[in-house]
């Protein structure tokens, strides 16, 4: 469908408007969390507080079809990152840290390079 179309088949404030409609569904898709798969398997060739960098084999997708999809490089970052925040939470129930940063949330990673397209 077009943008126009969708727009329409909204209707209420988004009908005529098909960028608002666009917009809508962007955000409504956005909410959806991705799925976290199992980081077993998955080579950590660097990090630190900022960046992850990760060894990706052959033939498994980088980013998932979907959200809702797993069976990607991605899906498992999203779960190492779930694991590693879920540790860290427990660590600092046990002890109390004064001063130290909170973690981070387990938060769609971003990819910076692909070294396998040329």
């Amino acid at each position: 469908r077009t943008p126009a179309q969708v727009a329409d088949a909204l209707g209420g404030k988004y009908k005529g408007k098909p960028q608002a409609a666009l917009q809508f569904i962007r955000e409504a898709l956005r909410s959806i969390p991705l799925v976290a798969d199992d980081p077993k398997d998955l080579q950590i060739l660097y990090e630190d507080e900022d960046l992850l960098g990760v060894m990706k084999p052959p033939f498994l997708r980088s980013t998932p079809v979907h959200r809702f999809v797993g069976k990607s490089l991605t899906n498992q970052i999203v779960g190492y990152m779930q694991q590693k925040a879920s540790a860290m939470s427990n660590d600092e129930s046990k002890t109390e840290s004064h001063g130290s940063h909170p973690p981070r949330s387990a938060e769609a990673p971003s990819m910076l390079h692909r070294l396998d397209q040329s």
